[in-house]
């Protein structure tokens, strides 16, 4: 637990049995958006690495996506939500960044691989972190959470 807890102060575990637990670092994004801003933090591609992104043939397509959508029109999103859109992509990037640097801890302090989903909620983000096991995580972007479910087995 210390290794979640030097990453991100809010931290919920949800099962003990299967070792599944929900980090908030929604902080921690804001920081670093502030940082990208700042021009002291750069995303660089080696914080992708095992990163998936739904509704996207690879990580590399959603990364070029993101930088496009800083300068896009959006021309079907009302003109004052049009910075939050762009914006919600660069914070999953940010956060996949994050997620992936505690991966890594994890593995370096336990021994232990771990697996990620990164949305805009713990729920969302639940669901993800099964498309890429094991020692993968995944970027649930808004417009991809209806392909979620189109997939999503329902019993």
């Amino acid at each position: 637990m210390k290794v979640f807890k030097f990453d991100c102060d809010k931290f919920i575990k949800i099962s003990i049995s299967n070792l599944t637990a929900y980090l908030d670092i929604t902080d921690n994004v804001a920081q670093k958006l502030q940082e990208l801003r700042n021009n002291t933090f750069m995303l660089q591609p080696s914080n992708f690495a095992n990163t998936f992104a739904v509704g996207y043939e690879n990580i590399g397509l959603f990364v070029q996506d993101v930088t496009n959508s800083v300068d896009q029109n959006f021309e079907n999103v009302p003109e004052e939500d049009r910075k939050a859109v762009a914006s919600s992509k660069l914070r999953l990037l940010i956060g996949a960044s994050i997620v992936n640097e505690i991966r890594r801890a994890v593995k370096e302090k336990t021994k232990y691989e771990c697996s990620a989903g990164i949305a805009h909620n713990k729920i969302l983000a639940k669901l993800t972190c099964a498309f890429n096991k094991p020692n993968k995580q995944t970027v649930l972007p808004i417009e991809s959470i209806e392909n979620l479910f189109k997939d999503l087995p329902v019993n």
